[in-house]
């Protein structure tokens, strides 16, 4: 009988293309997945997995066997979700995905409260942008996953459903002193002279930040990329630049924050399998991410 704990190890190698991905993916060393997947290969007598630069890939055999493996995996997860239905417990292990600044300002008191009152479920965070969180999610690797939208509708497609909890505006921010910050909003032409403090060049907001300031009329003179927001702030703070930042990563900083004009935001949701809406611990992480968002979200 072949154990199903190998056949993971498998699908994952093979979606991934590398041993060390799908130990990281697992929680496990390389060198055990890697050990697991020889013990898999020895009892089915074949080879499953060629060296390929860069990591691996599946061969003929081990392609046939991962299809299998996915419907029996697939079995057991609605096998396992039917059981916490019947007993309806919170219990077991919750996989949430999140964008790293909803990671910071959303979740720390909704998995502070979920561990006081359901001590009996666990839940694992994972890092991911918007993007790869739908991804993972579609893939079955979370269980419900935090995004947030700029331009583009949330997720609702299939298999998915989102829950919208809220507006996140964006706000420009600067020393606390800059004379262009005592209103009670800040008009983009009028930071069209101020060096900028962008985002990474590749991130969404470093391109929504770009692309509005040149329907103001300007292209932002840009002092630095930095993926980091604490940095953004930090620098800001310093009067080294303006930036744009999403208002739930710039309260408490000591900086000049007001919205801009036009205004600029994202949309906030949570992300859940429409087969796994059933399960006790993802109605709970519903209903309490809707109750606790709101005082940090706006309204939509």
């Amino acid at each position: 009988m072949l154990e199903l704990s190998r056949l993971r190890m498998l699908v994952e190698a093979g979606h991934r293309g590398s041993i060390a991905a799908a130990a990281k993916e697992l929680h496990l060393t390389p060198s055990a997945v890697s050990q697991q997947l020889k013990v898999l290969a020895q009892e089915v007598r074949i080879d499953l997995l060629e060296r390929v630069p860069g990591g691996v890939r599946l061969t003929a055999a081990g392609a046939l066997l991962v299809e299998y493996a996915e419907r029996a995996l697939g079995e057991l997860e609605q096998a396992e979700q039917a059981l916490a239905v019947f007993k309806g417990t919170v219990a077991g292990t919750l996989r949430v995905g999140c964008f790293p600044s909803a990671a910071g300002a959303l979740l720390p008191s909704l998995l502070a409260g979920l561990a006081r009152t359901y001590p009996d479920l666990t839940v694992t965070l994972h890092s991911l942008n918007s993007r790869d969180a739908v991804g993972a999610l579609t893939a079955g690797e979370v269980d419900a996953a935090f995004v947030a939208s700029y331009e583009d509708e949330l997720p609702a497609d299939g298999d998915l459903r989102t829950t919208v909890l809220g507006y996140d505006r964006l706000q420009a921010i600067a020393a606390p002193d800059h004379p262009l910050f005592q209103g009670e909003r800040v008009e983009l032409a009028d930071l069209r002279d101020e060096p900028w403090l962008m985002d990474a060049n590749s991130s969404v907001l470093c391109g929504v930040v770009t692309r509005a300031c040149r329907r103001a009329g300007f292209a932002p003179r840009i002092r630095t990329h930095c993926p980091d927001a604490s940095v953004t702030l930090a620098m800001a703070q310093a009067g080294l630049g303006v930036a744009v930042l999403p208002r739930m990563v710039v309260s408490g900083h000591g900086v000049a924050a007001l919205p801009t004009a036009p205004a600029l935001g994202r949309s906030v949701g949570l992300v859940v399998r429409r087969s796994r809406l059933r399960l006790p611990a993802v109605q709970v992480l519903l209903e309490e991410s809707v109750r606790l968002c709101s005082p940090v979200l706006e309204s939509t």
